[in-house]
C-alpha cells in the first residue's frame, strides 16, 4: 500500500512492525519454555542420580549375589532412563530387578 508518496503507507509500516513484535514475542516464549524444560531435566536427572540409586541399593546388597548387585550397578551406570526406571520401582520390584542381572558373566 501507498499513501500516493511512493513510499509505503504508515498502516503497511504498522502491520509490518505487529508482525515483527509478534516473532520476536513468539522466540522469547519459546526460548522461556526451552529453559523451563531444560530445568526440569535437570531436577529429574538429579533425582536420578548415581548416588541417588546407591542410597536405594545399597541396603538390598545382603540379599542379591555379588555379579547382580554389580551388574545390576553397572547397568545403572549406561543410562538415566535405567535409573529412573529403577527409583521409581517399589523395594520387592528393585531387588527383582536386581537379581535378574545375576546370571550374566
Amino acid at each position: 500500500m501507498s499513501d500516493g508518496s511512493g513510499g509505503p503507507s504508515s498502516k503497511s509500516m504498522r502491520c509490518e512492525q505487529k508482525e515483527a513484535y509478534d516473532r520476536v514475542a513468539f522466540a522469547n516464549q519459546k526460548k522461556g519454555e526451552y529453559f523451563v524444560t531444560l530445568t526440569e531435566q535437570r531436577r529429574e536427572a538429579k533425582n536420578y542420580s548415581i548416588e541417588a540409586c546407591l542410597d536405594a541399593m545399597n541396603p538390598l546388597k545382603p540379599f542379591v549375589s555379588d555379579t547382580a548387585f554389580y551388574n545390576a550397578y553397572d547397568k545403572l551406570l549406561s543410562g538415566v532412563q535405567f535409573r529412573e526406571g529403577f527409583i521409581k520401582l517399589n523395594p520387592d520390584g528393585k531387588l527383582g530387578w536386581i537379581n535378574r542381572f545375576g546370571s550374566r558373566n
